[in-house]
């Protein structure tokens, strides 16, 4: 029997790394927009306040759905519960792009970026 352990086995299935490269993906895509949703708010009302209540936003609907998205990913298949996050989370940006774009009021950026809530509890609920 052996007992060598080899920590790198995992990383030697081409599977695996696509999908830690992917998950390091989408996470970088997040806290990318996360920032840019602050620093635009901050850049348009020059409000600390503000940029508190962005940071409220995106805990909130954590702590709230984090047990519905457990039970959610529980009774439905992942792969797809990820893939509409994903795309959720695309649109939202692609919204809040426009929104940016026209120099919209400020306070439809805060309230654009609400929906991003959809997209960010399930996929690390699925994860895991």
């Amino acid at each position: 029997m052996s007992d060598i352990h080899d920590p790198y086995q995992a990383l030697r299935f081409s599977g695996f790394r696509l999908l830690l490269v992917g998950i390091f993906l989408a996470g970088l895509g997040e806290r990318m927009i996360d920032v840019a949703i602050g620093w635009e708010l901050y850049e348009r009302t020059g409000s600390a306040l503000v940029l508190g209540g962005v940071g409220l936003t995106l805990v909130i609907p954590v702590l709230l759905l984090s047990l519905p998205a457990g039970h959610l990913i529980d009774r439905f298949n992942r792969k797809y519960i990820v893939i509409i996050s994903q795309i959720v989370l695309a649109l939202v940006s692609l919204g809040l792009t426009a929104l940016t774009r026209r120099r919209r009021d400020a306070t439809l950026v805060n309230r654009a970026d609400r929906f991003s809530w959809l997209a960010y509890s399930p996929p690390g609920q699925s994860q895991q």
